[in-house]
């Protein structure tokens, strides 16, 4: 279908240009990513957010996350994925606000503000090709864009790149929406309608 050829394409060719931005930029120097390392599958403790007591339509944050994290398994490790957190800069979440993104790798992004300022979640996919087994040095190449999705109980990532330690040299993370009409990037916990 002449459709699909052209969305794959341009994914493909989007991707490319992601991983030269990626390559182009360089890092905060106060990124503490992948300083604690928590190895579980979801629903285990590593979607674990509690005592925040904000809802999402009649879901937690950490049951829309199971659910998401089900739907995009991590292609070499099933569920195993390895947890790192830490504030971000010049970015503006609104208060009590989340915003998700998935990598096609199943690696899970959260952006969200619980009252203590703008803070980043990344759940990284365990590989192979890391350095040191059970962690990550995970490092963001720009501030992710986020905006609210009508079709989603949570906010969107519309786009973020990480950059990850290899033992071969840098490896990176492009994380899109967990939910793109009219693609093969679907969820169960958003509507199919189209954005007008």
């Amino acid at each position: 279908m002449k459709t699909r050829a052209t969305v794959s394409k341009f994914l493909k060719n989007l991707g490319v240009l992601s991983v030269i931005s990626v390559m182009a930029m360089s890092c905060g120097k106060d990124n503490t990513s992948g300083k604690s390392g928590n190895n579980g599958n979801s629903g285990t403790g590593i979607f674990n957010y509690p005592g925040y007591g904000q809802t999402y339509g009649n879901m937690s944050l950490q049951q829309i996350l199971t659910v998401v994290g089900q739907e995009n398994p991590c292609r070499e490790s099933g569920q195993q994925r390895i947890h790192s957190s830490f504030p971000l800069q010049n970015i503006n979440v609104n208060q009590g606000a989340s915003h998700v993104g998935v990598t096609p790798e199943g690696d899970i992004m959260v952006v969200y503000n619980f009252g203590q300022g703008p803070v980043i979640d990344l759940h990284i996919c365990q590989r192979a090709a890391f350095t040191n087994v059970g962690q990550v040095q995970a490092q963001l190449a720009s501030n992710p864009v986020i905006m609210a999705d009508p079709l989603c109980p949570v906010g969107k990532i519309d786009s973020a790149n990480i950059t990850m330690q290899g033992a071969y040299g840098p490896l990176y993370g492009l994380f899109a929406p967990i939910h793109i009409p009219g693609t093969d990037r679907f969820s169960q916990l958003c509507n199919n309608g189209q954005y007008y």
